[in-house]
């Protein structure tokens, strides 16, 4: 329904001769009064049926049509019109021009259309019409107006607008863009009424290029697989045969919708149709080699274009932005402008999207590699295609999950538990549970005692993965925590420690109060922005082999200090060109930091914690002056965990005034 901005681009219009985009609004007819749809059947019924007063005619019709469409019949009083819909009804099969059969769908009067038809309203436009936001039965729609022609143009272009709007009608599917109702004026204009969308493909995947994971894009080539292949299994088969992110609509609640039917074709007509897909071409980048060489093309058309549109889902960019560097690469050019140079190049040099710089596992790379092959018969179908879908998801998870955690401990955990939506937040009581139950250890028996070392144990577990106050673990906090303190193995482990010594490495570090589990890179420099020098917290890392990060002021500037994990479990300081610290290992990161060497090479002086006096609350800098400051003095074991769960409040035993409560965190 969009217009090209591209000029000398791969694209084409999809629904017929350009649209001149016409400046002026679109004008309300002078004459409103609605006239019998021109697709409608005119089937008589029989005789007696016109001797029935309307009531009885709206009955017979609520009947037919069930009690969901009582109201919108009830408002139908005109006595012509309920005969031509009981016509619908008493024809389903019916057809007009040997191509669909007519079963609806239902005319609406123009009065009964809520619209300002002005350009702030207007959401989209194509060959044929514009489209604008509006109310029908006070329902928020989109109406797309086809603007009345002459009769040469309106018999040349019929039976695209038939194939349109039967499509909508007939294939009532989650991932299909349906018809509501239309009406077609006295003046000559058409109006088609659809379920109001939120936006199409192109723009969303604009607007979260960044931020969609490739799993995510998976889901979102998913949808538009299911409604493809709605399609395709139709007796006989419907082809789409322009497939682009523009022609992918989604609803409110993110629900992916083919529309644009312009171009589709039913599988029986293929023969006839290749010259009327020329005359109004799509995006020739999507365009499979036999539709270009104006051969004869089935489903697998279809299959070709949604390999490409599935190349760019996962890439997040239409293949015309890289085009002309692939041409350059592969010393390709010639006359007749971008469109025909690819053309030539798709059908006789091999040309396909790119997949040489993206990192994605080779399950998908190969399942694409089939859907673009040369011959059709060597396509899979779209059946085939959804059937390896749990594969590529599969792959494409333990591939981000490569990235993401070293640990194969947790990797398992986690794809055994949670790979039905793996990157969704995972409540606290679930995660223990199971966490629990796959490492073989028993959950404490009375978690409120938080003197009990068992408790203690899953406490900072809990603390450790960011879920004190929100309740849920993340995938990504739970990878930097088996990084950062793994192996995590079952109890009943033979070798390479235990589930519990996992507890207690875990324990044994957020028991100081230097260290930061909350804080991210870009807080950890906000928080110590202005700080004194010497002034430092230790965090997570994000970065996969880098489990903790050192942040301090040094020369009134922020800097972060990274410390690496090798193979055998020790922690090295320092970057990885650096030479100082290169081969001095550390067990731990207790070690580290109660290493007299690295508190004076890395000047770490203060760490920022927070003092009540009183009922009120400051934050000060407490002074690591040696390596004994694992616990301050007045505090037991459980004292951080006391403060945490209290909301910030101290207990009673570090109540003093010469004894710090908790840090920032616990605010």
């Amino acid at each position: 329904m969009a217009a090209d901005p591209h000029g000398d681009s791969l694209r084409g219009y999809s629904d017929g001769e350009e649209d001149e985009a016409p400046t002026q609004e679109v004008q309300k007819p002078k004459s409103t009064k609605s006239v019998p749809y021109e697709f409608v059947s005119k089937t008589a019924m029989e005789p007696q049926m016109c001797d029935l007063s309307v009531e009885q005619l709206q009955n017979i019709a609520i009947s037919i049509r069930g009690q969901a469409f009582e109201a919108d019949i009830r408002r139908t009083t005109d006595k012509q019109q309920l005969l031509r819909l009981l016509s619908h009804f008493a024809n389903p099969g019916q057809s007009l021009d040997g191509h669909f059969p007519v079963n609806g769908p239902i005319d609406v009067p123009f009065e009964d259309i809520q619209a300002k038809f002005v350009k702030s309203e207007e959401i989209g436009r194509g060959g044929f019409g514009r489209v604008f936001k509006g109310l029908i039965y006070h329902t928020p729609c989109a109406i797309k107006i086809v603007r009345a022609m002459q009769a040469d143009v309106l018999r040349k272009i019929m039976p695209t607008i038939r194939k349109e709007v039967e499509v909508m009608r007939r294939n009532n599917h989650p991932n299909i863009v349906g018809l509501l109702c239309v009406c077609h004026t006295a003046d000559g204009n058409l109006y088609l009424i659809m379920p109001l969308m939120s936006g199409n493909l192109e723009t969303y995947m604009k607007k979260n290029k960044n931020s969609l994971s490739p799993l995510q894009r998976l889901a979102i080539v998913h949808q538009i697989l299911l409604g493809l292949n709605w399609l395709h299994s139709q007796n006989p088969p419907i082809l789409h045969l322009d497939l682009k992110m523009e022609n992918v609509l989604y609803d409110e609640n993110y629900q992916m919708k083919l529309t644009d039917f312009g171009l589709s074709a039913v599988l029986a007509d293929d023969v006839g149709y290749v010259e009327a897909r020329l005359k109004t071409p799509g995006n020739v980048g999507h365009m499979s080699p036999e539709v270009i060489q104006r051969r004869k093309f089935d489903e697998k058309a279809d299959v070709y274009s949604m390999g490409v549109l599935m190349w760019e889902i996962m890439k997040g960019c239409e293949w015309e932005s890289e085009v002309t560097d692939q041409l350059k690469q592969m010393r390709i050019s010639g006359a007749g402008g971008l469109r025909e140079v690819v053309k030539r190049a798709v059908c006789l040099r091999g040309l396909r999207p790119s997949l040489e710089k993206v990192d994605w596992p080779e399950s998908l790379k190969t399942l694409l590699k089939q859907m673009w092959a040369l011959d059709p018969k060597e396509r899979p179908t779209l059946s085939q295609v959804l059937e390896r879908e749990n594969t590529i998801r599969r792959d494409l998870l333990e591939h981000m999950m490569a990235k993401s955690m070293n640990d194969r401990g947790g990797k398992d955990f986690w794809l055994t538990n949670f790979s039905e939506d793996p990157e969704k937040d995972v409540p606290w009581g679930v995660f223990k549970t199971k966490f629990y139950s796959d490492f073989q250890l028993n959950l404490p028996a009375n978690e409120a005692d938080r003197r009990d070392p068992q408790v203690q144990l899953l406490l900072y577990l809990k603390l450790a993965l960011n879920a004190i106050k929100s309740e849920r673990v993340s995938l990504q906090r739970f990878a930097s925590v088996v990084d950062a303190f793994g192996p995590c193995v079952p109890e009943t482990n033979n070798g390479g420690g235990s589930a519990t010594d996992f507890l207690r490495r875990v324990e044994e570090t957020l028991k100081n109060r230097w260290f930061r589990p909350d804080l991210t890179q870009d807080e950890a420099k906000e928080f110590l922005f202005g700080q004194d020098e010497g002034t430092f917290v230790v965090r997570f890392s994000a970065q996969v082999g880098v489990p903790f990060t050192i942040t301090r002021m040094k020369n009134q500037r922020v800097h972060q200090t990274r410390i690496y994990k090798v193979q055998d479990g020790k922690l090295r300081i320092g970057e990885k060109s650096s030479q100082k610290w290169s081969n001095v290992f550390f067990a731990s990161l207790k070690d580290i930091m109660s290493s007299p060497g690295v508190v004076k090479a890395f000047n770490l002086k203060l760490f920022p914690v927070r003092r009540y006096v009183g009922p009120g609350e400051q934050l000060i800098l407490a002074p690591l002056e040696d390596t004994n400051y694992m616990c301050e003095e007045g505090l037991n074991d459980s004292g951080v965990l006391d403060e945490v769960l209290d909301g910030g409040n101290p207990t009673s035993s570090s109540s003093s005034s010469s004894s710090f409560g908790s840090d920032i965190m616990f605010g």
